[in-house]
Formats: structure tokens, C-alpha cells, sequence
């Protein structure tokens, strides 16, 4: 097959790709990945891309864009490899340090055998240890009778020896990973002393291949190689930190020997390498809902072979082990809590760790930005909040503090709740033209900003080049309904099943919000356009990235592992679909009740 030549102009390469070749799989192969919301499909034009063929000067989608010349890339617009804000901040671990993970140093004289016995008898008697086959094989080359005063360093894992080290090399390391179909956060433990050593983060490099999980199924439905594919980039993700931790604090990563992960659904079939078709399509099951634990060898990361590798369990349907993690991070106190990660997917619970019960909501990603006509992540450029004053003039806080290119969730959220407070989006979701706010409001400085988009689309223009329209609003209008009608679905089954009736809203001790999303949104601004419930003298509280609590608990406390096992058996996933009232709660919950008409 001929082959042609990409120039990528602004890097200073050229390569080559065979003729028919996608111009965002060549962007990808040379190192530019960019980021695919939509999975490939050409609806979200994010892959958009400034070329130079045959001296004509275009704009085209990568991802429909066949190679069948020479051409120039000038331009990619939307990197995967940019850098986003992501959130790794968390609240106090409340846990004991008792991990699973320890470090035992003996001496050649230790473990001196008796008279025809073995090194492995004398360590089970003495230690009451088990002792791993690598470990023998080791063991076997380098302790001897005539060297009782050799240094070893154990790796004890549970009631195992995993590895052995020798002389001084006593570090030993622990991480905790937090796989979000967006971002990936990792923290890394020095387990001795139960330090955080460091926090990295990064963007997820599946984004490249789609921005949620129902692309990235079809993706690895789609391609004989798919599932492959994806957990390279997920595991390169991690390599990535991992390059950080060596580099910027100096770490012998060969020394991590047990990492802690947790993920949604799909993310833990990627991160595992297992099919996931099965989760695409009703009746969304999974291979396994169990805690799963592999060595690092089964898997391309650049670890120990030794480490042990703990997949935290999924709850049910879409609801995975992200969520786990929250509910293991929030307190024991026997109180009841609604918690809500509002990512990419909508998981919700209430309840203790008794009992929960749990759904998750078809929330789509338009939360985080995704599919909206200026959405984007939470990256320099982003409109982050936003607010309309008196005199209509608007306020914008850009992150970066830059020219606005886009906007990102939180900045979504505020928008919206302005539009409806300045009576331009009424409680049907319709925007307002300018006409007839000019008829309602007279002219003002708000007004000129209605304008009709190119399609003859009603749109509010943010800023020079970022508008949010009437289409962008119907999917959050679509998106809040789901959160709102789950977490009000959930508390009253969680009321008639398993309180006789008795147990209302204001009994709730607090609502938790988890995640990038719920951390840097205004709580007035999202309860004003029913996000999720207003119930009065309940606070809200943000618990920061609340997976990436738990999962670190997971790593330092085996009391922690013992409350996953408990949450685990006493949760009560609920499929909201199959609710008898879900549909019609929904529909109400369309309404924005709190406009002015």
C-alpha cells in the first residue's frame, strides 16, 4: 500500500502512514493524541485540526479526515496531553495505620535451619509466615550456612513473603491510584512510616480514544485490538506518574509492592484488560464484581513483578469502585448520608455502612463539559465561574487567567443558574430571544448578548467566540433531572424498605459531594437549578476527591478493607429504570422550579 508523509509543523516531524489512514489515528501514532469527546464520531468537533495540503489552508476533523496526499499539520487544537486541572485533594484519612503491606528484616542467623531441616520450616515456625515461590528461588541462591550474618529484608504481605531484598535496601513503597474516566490521581506511600511521599496526576490518555465510558465500550467493540489498546493508555497513564515519582522525588518505584486502585465500572474491565461489551448493553453486567488482585506482571506497568496489585470491588451495574471508595472515606458514625460523585457518570447512595442503597444516573459527561458547543475540561481557558450583576454586565473568573476558549462544568452550572435568576431561561429550559426579552425586561446591558448562532440556534455569548446556547441548556436541563430524580428515588426506597416508612429527608445528616465536579461548583448555584436536593437544614459538604480517600484508607488500614467487605455486602443496588415512578419523576424534575416564570 502507497504511503504518504504528515509534516507536523510545529515539532518540527515528519512521519509516514499508509494511504486511508485516519488523520487522528496519525495524530495519535506520532505522539499528538488529541482529545476525542465524542469517540471518534465527528459530532463534537474537539478533534479539530489547521492543515496545509496542496498550498490550501483548511480546518478539518482528524477523525473523519483520510490521508490520501501530502499534508501539513499546522495546528491541533485539543491535546490530550494538555494540562488540566484535576483534583487529588482529599479530607483526613480517619483510619488506624495497620496495612496489609509490611517489612520484616531478619539475619542469616534468624532463619538458620536446623539440622536437615529448611530455610521455609524455620520461617513458618519462627515468623509464622508463609513464603512465596519467587521468594524461595531467591533464597535458594543466596543464603547459606557459612554466611549467618547476611542482612534480609523481607516483603510480608498478609501473612505471606512476597519478596526479599538484601543489605541496606529496606524501602518499601505503597500507592494508591484513583482511575476516573477523565482524570487519573495516585498517591504514593512510604509504607515504613506510613508518609505520603507525593501526589501525582494526570490526564486519563483513553480520552484520546473518547471522553466517556459508552465510546470506550464501543471502541473495544469496534476494534479486534480495542481492549488492548485501552488499557495501554490507562496503564502508560499510570507509567506516566510513576516517571514523576522517580524523577521529582527520587523514588525506586522497583520498591512499590502493593497498589491500591479503584474505578468505575468500565474503567476497572479497561484498567484488568477484560471484554466490556457486556456492560454497553442491558442488562449491564460485569465480569466480576469482586475485589480482584493480580501481581504487577499480568499487567503493563512499569512496577515491581512482585507487587500486588488490588482492584477495589464495584457495588453494581455502573455504580463501581469509585463509589466504594467514597463510602469507605465517609465517617462511622452511624449517621446517614447522601453522597453524590458527579463525574463523567452520576453515582449516588444513601444510608450507612449497614446499609446503603445505591443507583447510578445516565448523567452523560455535558457535566464536565463534554458535547456541549463550548465545553471543555477544566484547563487554562475555561470559564470556571460566572456572574450576572445588577446592571446585567457579566463577570468571568478564567482559569489561567486568560483569554476564555471555553467552559467547563462548574463555570456550566453557573451560567445556567444565572440565565434562569435574569429571567432568560424560563422554567421549561426555553432561552429567551432577544425580542421577547426585551418585551419582558426593556434593554439593558444582558440583552445584547442574545444572539442566534449561524444554525438560527438562541444563544447567550459568554464571551468573544464562547456561547452557551439552547441546545447546551437542554442537556443539563436532561442531565440535573437524572441526578435529581435518583437521589430522590433512592431516598424514599431507602425510607419504605428499610426504616418502615419513618425516615424523611431532614433526616439526613449531610449531603457529600465527591469529585472534581462537586468540589468546585457553588452548592447555591447548583441547588438553585435542582441539581440535586435543597432540604432544609441539611448541609452540604464538599468531601473533595472522596475515591481518593477511600482507596488510600484501603492501602494504610486493614480495619478500612474490612469496612469495604462490609459495604460491599450491605448495599442495595437499585436500577432506577425499573422503578415504578422513576419516569415520572423525571419528567418532573425537568422543570427548573425555582425560575421566575
Amino acid at each position: 500500500m502507497s504511503k504518504v508523509k504528515v509534516n507536523f509543523t510545529f515539532a518540527d516531524t515528519i512521519n509516514e502512514f499508509e494511504t486511508g489512514t485516519l488523520l487522528s489515528n496519525a495524530c495519535s501514532e506520532a505522539g499528538f493524541a488529541q482529545d476525542l469527546v465524542c469517540g471518534g464520531n465527528g459530532k463534537c468537533g474537539k478533534c479539530a485540526v489547521e492543515i496545509k495540503c496542496d498550498g490550501k489552508r483548511e480546518t478539518v476533523l482528524s477523525c473523519k479526515y483520510q490521508l490520501e496526499k501530502d499534508i501539513e499539520v499546522i495546528r491541533i487544537f485539543n491535546r490530550a496531553d494538555r494540562v488540566v486541572n484535576v483534583l487529588t485533594t482529599n479530607n483526613n484519612l480517619n483510619c488506624a495505620i495497620n496495612p496489609m503491606l509490611s517489612f520484616l528484616h531478619v539475619t542469616g542467623e534468624d532463619i538458620m535451619p536446623d539440622h536437615c531441616g529448611s530455610y521455609e520450616m524455620k520461617i513458618k515456625e519462627k515468623y509464622k509466615l508463609e513464603v512465596s515461590y519467587h521468594t524461595l528461588k531467591k533464597l535458594a541462591r543466596t543464603a547459606s550456612v557459612d554466611a549467618t550474618d547476611k542482612d534480609f529484608n523481607f516483603v510480608v504481605f498478609n501473612d505471606e513473603i512476597i519478596d526479599v531484598n538484601y543489605d541496606d535496601d529496606d524501602a518499601l513503597y505503597g500507592l494508591a491510584i484513583d482511575i476516573g474516566s477523565t482524570t487519573v490521581a495516585a498517591y504514593l506511600y512510604d509504607m515504613t512510616e506510613a508518609k505520603l511521599i507525593g501526589t501525582y496526576s494526570s490526564l486519563n490518555a483513553q480520552t484520546a480514544l473518547g471522553a466517556d465510558v459508552i465510546s470506550r465500550i464501543g471502541y473495544c467493540v469496534k476494534e479486534p485490538d480495542g481492549v488492548e489498546v485501552m488499557q495501554k493508555k490507562v496503564c502508560d497513564t499510570i507509567n506516566k506518574l510513576l516517571a514523576q515519582a522517580r524523577e521529582r522525588d527520587g523514588i525506586n518505584t522497583d520498591r512499590i509492592y502493593h497498589t491500591c486502585l479503584c474505578g468505575n465500572s468500565t474503567m476497572q474491565h479497561l484498567f484488568l484488560g477484560l471484554f466490556p461489551k457486556s456492560l454497553g448493553n442491558a442488562p449491564f453486567v460485569s465480569t466480576t464484581h469482586d475485589t480482584v488482585q493480580i501481581k504487577a506482571s499480568e499487567v503493563p506497568l512499569d512496577l515491581n513483578p512482585e507487587c500486588v496489585i488490588t482492584y477495589l470491588p464495584l457495588l453494581g451495574g455502573f455504580v463501581g469502585a469509585d463509589t466504594t471508595a467514597v463510602l469507605i472515606g465517609l465517617e462511622d458514625d452511624g449517621n446517614v448520608r447522601l453522597a453524590i460523585d458527579l463525574g463523567t457518570n452520576g453515582e449516588i447512595a444513601v444510608g450507612t455502612k449497614e446499609r446503603y442503597v445505591i443507583a447510578s444516573t445516565a448523567c452523560g459527561p455535558a457535566l464536565e463539559g463534554a458535547g456541549l458547543s463550548c465545553g471543555m475540561r477544566a484547563a487554562d481557558g475555561a470559564v470556571q465561574h460566572f456572574k450576572i450583576n445588577d446592571d446585567g454586565s457579566c463577570e468571568l473568573d478564567v482559569i489561567g487567567n486568560c483569554e476564555p476558549t471555553g467552559i467547563c462544568g462548574s463555570g456550566i452550572i453557573d451560567i445556567l443558574a444565572e440565565l434562569i435568576r435574569h429571567d432568560v431561561i424560563n422554567s421549561r429550559g426555553q432561552m429567551m430571544t432577544r425580542e421577547k426579552y426585551v418585551e419582558r425586561k426593556g434593554e439593558d446591558l444582558l440583552c445584547e448578548r442574545l444572539i442566534k448562532l449561524d444554525d438560527g440556534i438562541n444563544a447567550f455569548k459568554v464571551a468573544e467566540g464562547v456561547t452557551f446556547s439552547q441546545l447546551d441548556a437542554r442537556e443539563i436541563q436532561k442531565a440535573k433531572a437524572a441526578i435529581m430524580a435518583g437521589c430522590l428515588m433512592i431516598i424514599e426506597k431507602y425510607s419504605r424498605e428499610y426504616k418502615d416508612g419513618k425516615f424523611r429527608p431532614e433526616d439526613i445528616h449531610e449531603v457529600c459531594l465527591a469529585g472534581a465536579f462537586g468540589n468546585y461548583l457553588a452548592v447555591d448555584q447548583a441547588q438553585l437549578i435542582g441539581l440535586f436536593p435543597d432540604i432544609p437544614g441539611v448541609p452540604v459538604r464538599s468531601i473533595g476527591n472522596g475515591a481518593g480517600t477511600g482507596v488510600q484508607m484501603y492501602l494504610l488500614d486493614k480495619g478500612s478493607v474490612k469496612k469495604c467487605r462490609t459495604v460491599q455486602q450491605n448495599a442495595d443496588h437499585t436500577e432506577l429504570n425499573f422503578e415504578d415512578d422513576f419516569m415520572e419523576t423525571y419528567f418532573d424534575e425537568m422543570t427548573f422550579k425555582n425560575a421566575n416564570f
